[in-house]
């Protein structure tokens, strides 16, 4: 997949080098498992109100969901969701 941006001119810029011969980029591997994706969306909070961390978590794989109320709460959540996946057979 090959992203392309406008320039300040208008032009059309490559913001991915193309690859094939002579490239020195190489195939796109993904660096970071997509068994450990997750989704975090915090809640707006109004202005003047004190920082609290609600929200709501997902975990892409498995969609598993969770809300949240406590940034503890969010931590245990992953935690847990992390424990099941790394028990899973041919899971790194």
């Amino acid at each position: 997949m090959q992203r392309t941006t406008l320039s300040c001119k208008g032009q059309r810029e490559n913001a991915m080098p193309p690859r094939g011969r002579g490239s020195t980029v190489p195939p796109s591997q993904p660096s970071l498992p997509s068994n450990r994706v997750f989704v975090v969306q915090f809640r707006a909070q109004p202005p003047g109100a004190s920082s609290s961390y609600d929200g709501r978590v997902e975990h892409l794989v498995s969609g598993q969901v969770a809300r949240f109320h406590s940034l503890e709460e969010l931590l245990a959540f992953m935690v847990s969701v992390l424990a099941d996946v790394q028990e899973q057979p041919g899971v790194q």
